[in-house]
């Protein structure tokens, strides 16, 4: 098979660098906005050392899908995107900002401070990345094409899981008139069907993953089959307004597949589909929580005159350190020690009431909200507040950069593999979840939605092949004479 290793330019870099020097002048004029103005351009300058240091040893190779350039670029964004808004709308907050900012009314050496939380795990995390991966080859070989067996699993589970989804519907009250209301359906099911439903449909992505790859190694025959699909999910998830979560992955996947086995995605290219792209996420979020774009705003501040996810983790973080610095004590629960590891022992096993850190955040501060189905993604940041601060949030970065780099490098040994290839695919579009949910969610979306589909479909495919089988002929017996 042939070795790929996807190029990139390098024309991008005075750009980005010409961008963090306006920024960093147009904001830093105002003596005022220091405090803020300081962990953003910090922020920014790590991302970009990173970025150049990991080019560098990619012998001038931009790495746009290794999974260490995705975390470091998604931790920049959670952190510039409430910095630079707080900047933007003159150190305000609008009738559409998240509600707690407008009761907290922080000032910029208090949003400073928090700002410095997300640069100490992004620096931490950069460092740690970049001493244990060493230097690689940038070429991986071409996966191998699963055997059709294999394929016949992957297509069969992924129509039994959405089968069960709508036998499900059948049985009991699915539906949901707003998105708010999507969360209260688990409530309405039996613990160990609302268990199942979840992670059944958590494990789609994995299999739509396989998919993917069965297709791109038939491309451009399949071209025709990849467009109606991504369309037709692109126009579901639209027409219910429902998660963009899943198109966005969707999407990501897509992208990360056609640029690791067919051709190469211009800088060019990535950077507008990347630009494209969080400014549908973010108008879709806006769209679907009821708010209006109002014409009234200069247009330069409308991205951030709105509550986003990137806002409502910050705020989670600024909110747990206000309670902090006030002194008054957080009973945290048990399970909360153990951080999101403790998500691995089913509940009708564990010692201990389940309860991850978004759903205690929620049902102790905000229980009106959580009682109508209301939810808030809590972050790595908050979780540093409750466990240390600082040295928290680097020691987090730290770890993440070990996995992170550990993960790679077995990527690149091991590039042949098809699973292999499958799972890094999924892990690179997926690792935001350590810094959206918990430092180690994926930890758990790994054996319940990955290495759980993984085994059924190995096993599944060793039954059909087993099936397939024709059956040894038999012995011919030898001639007898028959009587005169």
């Amino acid at each position: 098979m042939p070795s790929r290793s996807p190029r990139g330019s390098g024309s991008s870099w005075p750009a980005v660098g010409l961008a963090i020097a306006i920024i960093a002048v147009a904001v830093s004029a105002d003596a005022e906005a220091a405090p803020v103005t300081l962990p953003l351009v910090a922020a920014l300058a790590s991302a970009l050392l990173f970025v150049v240091a990991l080019t560098l040893r990619r012998r001038r190779e931009i790495a746009w899908c290794e999974i260490g350039f995705v975390y470091v670029a998604i931790v920049t964004l959670y952190a510039v995107y409430p910095l630079l808004g707080y900047l933007v709308l003159d150190q305000t907050f609008t009738p559409y900002s998240d509600q707690r900012l407008q009761r907290l009314a922080p000032g910029a050496e208090e949003i400073g401070r928090i700002g410095w939380l997300y640069v100490a795990h992004l620096f931490a995390f950069a460092v740690t990345y970049l001493v244990v991966r060493r230097r690689l080859p940038a070429a991986v070989s071409r996966p191998r094409s699963p055997r059709v067996s294999v394929g016949l699993a992957v297509v069969g589970l992924y129509v039994a899981i959405q089968g069960f989804a709508l036998v499900v519907g059948l049985f009991y009250d699915t539906s949901a008139e707003t998105y708010v209301e999507s969360y209260v359906v688990a409530r309405r099911l039996p613990l160990i069907v609302a268990q199942a439903l979840g992670h059944l449909k958590g494990a789609t992505y994995p299999l739509s993953i396989a998919l993917l790859v069965v297709l791109f190694t038939r491309y451009p025959r399949s071209r025709w089959v990849l467009i109606a699909w991504i369309l037709l999910t692109g126009v579901v998830t639209a027409a219910r307004l429902g998660s963009r979560t899943e198109f966005a992955l969707f999407a990501s996947a897509i992208a990360l597949t056609y640029h690791l086995l067919v051709r190469p995605i211009s800088p060019r290219l990535m950077v507008v589909g990347s630009v494209v792209g969080l400014a549908a996420f973010v108008a879709f979020g806006v769209i679907r929580g009821g708010a209006a774009l109002s014409a009234d705003r200069p247009w330069h501040t409308l991205p951030f005159a709105y509550s986003t996810e990137f806002e409502v983790l910050f705020t989670n973080a600024l909110h747990l350190e206000r309670i902090r610095q006030a002194g008054a004590g957080l009973s945290l629960p048990g399970s909360l020690v153990f951080g999101d590891l403790a998500g691995l022992l089913p509940q009708q096993i564990a010692p201990y009431t389940k309860f991850d850190a978004s759903s205690w955040y929620v049902t102790t501060f905000f229980p009106d909200y959580a009682a109508v189905g209301g939810g808030l993604a809590f972050g790595l940041i908050a979780e540093s507040v409750l466990t240390g601060g600082w040295v928290s949030a680097m020691i987090r970065g730290m770890i993440l950069g070990t996995l992170c780099a550990g993960i790679h490098r077995l990527y690149v040994q091991r590039g042949r593999s098809f699973w292999m290839f499958v799972f890094y695919v999924w892990i690179t579009t997926s690792i935001y979840q350590a810094f959206r949910a918990g430092t180690f969610y994926p930890v758990v979306l790994f054996v319940y939605r990955f290495l759980l589909v993984v085994i059924v479909v190995q096993v599944a495919a060793t039954l059909l092949e087993y099936a397939s089988r024709s059956p040894r002929s038999p012995r011919s017996l030898p001639d007898v004479p028959q009587p005169a």
